[in-house]
C-alpha cells in the first residue's frame, strides 16, 4: 500500500509540470489585495481617529493595457458626517 501511494505521487508530481504548461494563459487578470493596519492615515491625518482599519481591493487588467479598479478602507463615523467607508474607484 505505503508503495502504490508513493508511485502515484509521484508520478503526478512528475506529470503536473506537462499540464501547467498545456494550459492557454488568459489576456484577462484580476487580482485583489487585503489588510488589517494600526490606523489609516492620510497625509499625516488619521482617517479612522488612531483606530484600526480594515481595507481592501479588487484590480481587472486586459492584455492590451486596459484596467480597473477599487480600493476600500473604513474611516471613523467622527471625522466624516457622510459615512464611514471611503471607496475609490480607478481605471485607464
Amino acid at each position: 500500500m505505503r508503495n502504490t501511494v508513493l508511485a502515484i505521487a509521484v508520478g503526478a508530481a512528475v506529470a503536473m509540470p506537462g499540464l501547467a504548461s498545456a494550459q492557454a494563459t488568459s489576456p484577462h487578470t484580476v487580482a485583489g489585495n487585503m489588510g488589517i493596519v494600526s490606523d489609516y492615515r492620510f497625509r499625516g491625518i488619521s482617517q479612522t481617529f488612531v483606530q484600526p482599519a480594515i481595507q481592501g481591493g479588487i484590480d481587472y487588467s486586459y492584455a492590451s493595457g486596459f484596467y480597473l479598479g477599487n480600493w476600500n478602507s473604513n474611516v471613523s463615523g467622527l471625522s466624516y458626517a457622510d459615512g464611514t467607508i471611503e471607496m475609490d474607484f480607478y481605471g485607464g
